[in-house]
């Protein structure tokens, strides 16, 4: 489902970066530089640190999402100095290109990006720069793409000084602790699974914060789905981790669930039932 989602994505990575920024600049940014960047309502980009020592490999940028909304981005920077009063393009190496993943920020999450600095022709000197992510589409995670808004991407300062001592540098962690406000993604809950032995064939998202998967055990991930396949079928609270069980006998055909805002439709064997929870409790009424 995953490597789905980044072939959809790879659109994002026509980028246009600085081409269409503001070269003026307010001079008292020259002492602080403006490291976070508002993208839309709820959904913010900001650097790690605010200073970096001239021998820096690489930026960590923080997207954080506290909105309904999802985005999609990709892989493209641009690199700015500000030299003499203005902005000024750095040159990149001959022949180099990013590669051209497509990345999904889930509502109330936050993504962690590594922005590498070995495309620059020449080493960071001493100064104020600005780097612009590429082009971001936001909409709900309901929707048709063909709905989603395109906005442009990050632009965020920071500075190379003699004096900085060198941020310490980490791969993304693979840790899923949440803060107060961060949802789960489907992805994490999927982990859970295979992790398991267990196969998610499809989930289903309902609007809000709840996805119902559909599994089937001791069945190869990639394996395609037959008719008359007994599938299992939970309800996953991406606020809280918690899983709750709708049907674990293999006995029982599952042959379609729908979402609902506030809960999945389930037919089984003709009769159609709803299931949703409500103080943390599942809840399965025949409709």
């Amino acid at each position: 489902m995953k490597k789905t989602l980044i072939i959809l994505l790879v659109f994002l990575c026509s980028v246009s970066l600085c081409s269409c920024q503001n070269n003026d600049v307010n001079e008292s940014s020259l002492s602080d530089a403006k490291s976070s960047y508002n993208i839309s309502d709820g959904i913010t980009a900001y650097l790690e640190f605010d200073n970096y020592p001239k021998d820096v490999k690489n930026l960590k940028v923080y997207l954080e999402n506290k909105s309904d909304n999802i985005i999609l981005y990709g892989n493209g920077w641009s690199f700015e100095k500000y030299t003499d009063g203005k902005w000024e393009s750095l040159e990149t190496k001959e022949n180099y290109g990013f590669t051209d993943e497509g990345y999904t920020l889930y509502e109330y999450d936050k993504n962690e990006v590594i922005i590498p600095l070995s495309h620059l022709k020449k080493s960071l000197s001493e100064g104020l720069y600005r780097v612009t992510g590429s082009n971001i589409s936001i909409g709900k995670n309901n929707e048709d793409m063909s709905s989603y808004k395109d906005i442009s991407g990050y632009v965020l300062e920071f500075k190379i000084e003699k004096s900085s001592s060198s941020p310490p540098y980490s791969e993304i962690s693979e840790d899923t602790t949440k803060e107060d406000w961060q949802y789960y993604t489907p992805y994490d809950v999927e982990k859970i699974y295979t992790d398991n032995g267990l196969s998610v064939w499809r989930y289903i998202n309902s609007g809000s914060r709840y996805i119902a998967l559909l599994y089937r055990e001791n069945t190869p991930e990639n394996e395609y789905l037959n008719e008359g396949d007994k599938l299992l079928l939970d309800i996953f609270d991406r606020n809280t981790g918690k899983i709750y069980t709708v049907y674990s006998k293999p006995e029982v055909l599952i042959n379609s669930v729908t979402a609902e805002n506030n809960g999945f439709n389930i037919e089984n064997n003709g009769n159609i039932y709803f299931a949703f929870i409500e103080n943390d409790t599942l809840n399965i009424s025949e409709k």
